[in-house]
């Protein structure tokens, strides 16, 4: 297998173009992968690269005309930009690289009509198209064989007829008494006058022989060189019709009647012009009605999926702003919650201020406990207190408290079992009843 040194060059598509590619091949296989993607040798454009990759192609088509009939291509089809630096290669009917060939320019796909044309008739069809008139010709072969072997018998038949006939006719009773001899003693001189006479009869017999099977070769040549020209000119028409026309002219009729007969055989290749014609554009017209039938599905799909797609953006529009407005709700809920609680905050702050001293008040705002503090404020800042002890004397009642109770962790690891408090504070009751801070130490 040789290659064309034709040099490499950079065949990527334009960005509004793309190539019709099934795929790549290597040397060894090239022709099992052309039967599998079923085009023709002559619609494919075929590249290599220096790692010797072929890349197939029907060629370069307009990417918006690619997706309209993308739909109509299997799934090994698509449609690439090219793959750089490439070389043109031809491969010819034994699928081998032809490297006489000179490069062309690549092929652009313009129209669908083009591109069908590629692809239809596929390399399957043709195949069986040839496999089909191979057929065909083995059995006109055979069956001219077997008609050229009755016309020998027949022929023979006729010689030997006309032999018999001929020396029936001929012989005379001098000739038979020469032959076969006589009862009588000619003379010298009757003798030889019969043998004369019989020596220029089988002479004469011999040539009308020779005459007569010249004649019939003669018929025969050109009544197969008629029989190919039929063919040649009417290859449409089947044989038994050609056959048939072919011992009306071959026979004495008049040049009127041949005329007569080839023009029926030619209205005959004109209907059967027409027929396959028709059945071209029937296909032709049946092929576009599937691609209309495609766009249109395509279109219907299409139309659906925009309302899939707005009814989708419209319910979650509609979920967003739901979202959005209980988010706005809870927000304005937190910040009435929030503006509440300061002002319930302040109002605490007032209370202490007024009844308890602007200390108090600045102390419970700073969450830290001061002197003079109710209990009840202290809790809110430290929690509950724990290990409560209460004292009484003749000046009045006290009680103590810890606060910020916590484990200590000791060396080993562990946490401590006795408990560890932050601060202890000591509470004093008023006349009121009230218990107020009147001292606090940290630990």
């Amino acid at each position: 297998m040789l290659f064309s040194f034709n040099a490499y060059s950079d065949e990527r598509a334009p960005k509004s173009q793309c190539y019709i590619t099934p795929g790549w091949a290597k040397e060894q296989n090239i022709e099992q992968k052309i039967n599998e993607v079923n085009v023709r040798v002559s619609s494919l454009e075929m590249y290599i690269r220096a790692d010797k990759q072929i890349y197939l192609t029907l060629g370069k088509i307009d990417r918006d005309l690619w997706r309209q009939v993308r739909a109509g291509f299997s799934s090994s089809y698509s449609c690439s930009s090219g793959k750089g630096y490439v070389k043109r290669i031809y491969i010819n009917k034994d699928y081998e690289i032809d490297p006489m060939m000179l490069p062309e320019a690549g092929r652009v796909i313009l129209s669908k009509d083009e591109l069908y044309k590629l692809i239809n008739p596929s390399l399957s069809s043709v195949k069986e198209a040839e496999k089909a008139r191979e057929r065909a010709i083995i059995a006109d072969a055979k069956a001219a064989e077997e008609e050229r072997k009755k016309s020998q018998v027949d022929s023979k038949e006729e010689k030997y007829k006309e032999k018999n006939k001929n020396v029936e006719i001929e012989l005379t009773p001098e000739d038979l008494d020469l032959m076969f001899g006589s009862d009588e003693e000619p003379s010298n001189s009757n003798k030889s006058t019969s043998t004369s006479e019989f020596l220029i009869f089988f002479g004469l017999l011999s040539f009308l022989l020779w005459w007569l099977r010249n004649r019939k070769n003669k018929k025969e040549a050109k009544r197969k060189m008629l029989f190919a020209s039929l063919q040649e000119e009417f290859p449409l028409l089947p044989i038994s019709t050609l056959k048939g026309s072919l011992i009306l002219l071959s026979s004495d009729n008049s040049a009127e009647e041949k005329l007569i007969i080839k023009k029926d055989l030619q209205d005959r290749h004109d209907k059967e012009v027409q027929k396959e014609e028709e059945r071209k554009q029937k296909e032709i017209a049946e092929k576009k009605a599937r691609l209309a039938q495609i766009e249109a599905e395509k279109a219907e799909k299409a139309r659906k999926d925009k309302e899939e797609k707005e009814e989708r953006d419209r319910i979650l529009a509609k979920e967003r702003a739901e979202r959005k407005a209980a988010l706005e709700k809870k927000e304005a809920e937190r910040k009435a919650a929030k503006e509440k609680e300061e002002a319930e905050f302040r109002k605490k702050i007032e209370r202490l201020n007024e009844k308890y001293g602007e200390e108090v008040g600045k102390a419970y705002e700073a969450k830290r406990v001061e002197i003079g503090m109710p209990i009840s404020y202290v809790n809110e800042i430290k929690g509950n207190g724990h290990d409560r002890k209460r004292f009484k004397s003749k000046d009045g009642e006290s009680i103590k408290e810890k606060y910020g109770k916590y484990y200590k962790r000791l060396a080993s690891g562990k946490k401590s079992s006795t408990a560890s408090y932050q601060m202890e504070i000591e509470f004093e009751k008023t006349e009121e009843g009230s218990w107020i801070v009147i001292s606090y130490r940290d630990y």
